[in-house]
């Protein structure tokens, strides 16, 4: 572990080319102070205010190699990095701007260890304006997972409705964080997959970018049938939820669906409460990983089998396997796109 982190101290802050051999990085934060312990354990042992310390000033590490992955044209190994900036998600949305400078010299630390493709993960994300706050740091192609994980997300609902004997075009679905990039691009996919009622739901300060949202949605599905929300007790109307928000707590309560739901929980940490989990009259399906036989992150994230991956660590690995290099994938996801890594992912 010393050895690691004193290879990152002297990659990240001494002059250094980056290697030419093509490579990718994956960023991450921890969620819990429990994850940090997973890398320091003799931080568990630490005063809290001493944690925190840890927290402003360390700097982005190493967690692990991701091994496994290979060229799809001549394959030949590429070589990944997972790469963590020592914030915790409570901390990283108490203090945005340190957030911002941390997420800023992991990517730095990730250009100069070879990669040419970063996914950006969980928090880092919506953090740089999915990517935005990044596009100055010169020769890396920046993605933020969003269109594969909207692919995934959607698709597990659509497959759980298919095995339930449920009609798409017959109930309603409510999208939780439906203005963030995950909820849009979910809504989109449900609309073009023929969902005719939709509850958008998002707390107040972000009503802006619902109603945009529901401006498209109408422009292309003239028949949708679309209600916009910021009570979560209005996903009792619901049959089918997802939930894509980036608070640090669990939002979604037993009192707030109706028996019978199908919950597609992507959030890290997780939209849905302990006591949620526990009912029996609901399924709760969390749909933000995918397996990927024989490629490993070599870090244990909370997945089930050491070959299960995050569906944001996928899209990149899906890129990187075509060695794709473009300029910044920044923006909106599109249907369209999020249909072809589909189409690669498999």
């Amino acid at each position: 572990m010393i050895r690691e982190v004193l290879s990152d101290i002297f990659t990240l802050y001494l002059p250094q080319k980056r290697k030419s051999e093509y490579g990718f990085a994956f960023l991450v934060h921890p969620r819990h102070p429990s994850d940090i312990y997973k890398k320091f354990p003799f931080m568990k042992w630490f005063p809290s205010w001493l944690l925190n310390a840890f927290q402003k000033y360390w700097f982005p590490t190493t967690v692990s190699k991701i091994t496994g992955l290979v060229d799809q044209n001549t394959k030949e190994p590429i070589k990944g990095y997972v790469i963590s900036i020592p914030m915790t998600a409570d901390y990283m949305l108490k203090h945005r701007d340190l957030a911002l400078s941390q997420i800023r010299r992991a990517v730095v630390l990730s250009k100069k260890k070879g990669a040419h493709i970063i996914g950006l993960g969980a928090l880092t994300s919506s953090l740089s304006a999915g990517g935005r706050n990044l596009t100055d740091i010169e020769g890396i192609t920046i993605t933020t997972g969003h269109s594969y994980t909207g692919f995934t997300v959607t698709s597990t609902l659509i497959s759980a409705f298919k095995d339930a004997g449920i009609n798409l075009q017959d109930v309603t679905v409510a999208i939780v964080g439906a203005a963030g990039s995950i909820g849009s691009i979910s809504a989109k996919m449900l609309a073009d997959a023929g969902v005719k009622k939709m509850y958008l739901l998002d707390i107040d300060r972000k009503m802006d970018k619902v109603l945009i949202l529901e401006k498209e949605l109408l422009k292309n599905f003239p028949d949708l049938d679309i209600k916009i929300s910021s009570d979560l007790f209005d996903i009792r109307n619901a049959i089918g939820v997802i939930t894509a928000t980036n608070t640090p707590e669990a939002l979604l309560k037993p009192e707030h669906v109706s028996k019978g739901t199908i919950i597609v929980d992507d959030a890290q940490p997780s939209d849905i409460s302990p006591e949620l989990l526990d009912e029996n009259d609901t399924l709760v399906l969390e749909a933000g990983a995918v397996h990927t036989p024989n490629i490993s992150a070599n870090f244990k994230m909370g997945l089930n089998h050491k070959y299960d991956n995050f569906c944001c660590m996928a899209e990149v690995l899906i890129l990187a396997s075509q060695k794709y290099d473009k300029t910044n994938i920044i923006g909106a996801p599109t249907v369209d796109f999020s249909k072809k890594l589909g189409e690669f992912g498999k």
